[in-house]
């Protein structure tokens, strides 16, 4: 994985927070604009797991928010997904 230049929130369906993580936003990620496409995405670019937990996070709504110097992309919200 590449340095981690956002930091990942993700939240339980209750909307209640879970957990938070450093990971890597590329730019890729705003190539696509389905939420599922954007989530794989993600998860090619950071080994298969959605930073923050051991595991795609497929049950979490994703928050992610790039660091202030990133040149690309905006703040996202990815829906939870089932499976």
């Amino acid at each position: 994985m590449r340095d981690g230049n956002a930091t990942f929130h993700l939240f339980k369906p209750s909307g209640k927070w879970g957990y938070s993580g450093r990971g890597y936003l590329s730019a890729d990620v705003f190539s696509v604009f389905s939420h599922l496409d954007q989530r794989r995405q993600i998860l090619r670019d950071n080994n298969g797991q959605m930073p923050g937990i051991n595991g795609q996070g497929n049950g979490y709504h994703v928050v992610v928010i790039g660091d202030d110097d990133l040149a690309h992309g905006w703040p996202l919200h990815l829906n939870a997904v089932s499976g």
